[in-house]
């Protein structure tokens, strides 16, 4: 394949999966947004937006759930080590007391 072939495959009901089809991989429940297919000696697969994997077509589902944006934001080393510090002074002033054990029996 040099790349302008174009890929043919279904999912696991036979319905056809292309670039652009919202997918879900029944294993996991992840679902994504097909943004490249290929195929090789092991069968053909598809890469998701959401995890950047590849995944066999024939374990892939054809869906109408969306998937979640997810949204980035860029945090400082200092950011992170103040976020450290005051979760950790807070872990410190909790006392035995404060921790509740359930234990059945009687």
């Amino acid at each position: 394949m040099d790349g302008t072939d174009i890929v043919e495959t279904a999912d696991v009901e036979g319905d056809p999966i292309n670039i652009g089809s919202t997918v879900k991989y029944a294993n996991t429940g992840t679902i994504g947004i097909v943004t490249e297919l290929k195929v090789n000696e092991e069968g053909i697969w598809a890469l998701l937006d959401t995890t950047q994997l590849y995944y066999q077509t024939s374990t892939l589902r054809l869906t109408q759930e969306h998937t979640h944006e997810v949204k980035q934001c860029k945090v400082t080393t200092g950011q992170t080590k103040e976020y450290l510090r005051e979760q950790a002074k807070e872990a410190m002033s909790l006392s035995l007391e404060d921790v509740s054990q359930v234990t059945g029996g009687g």
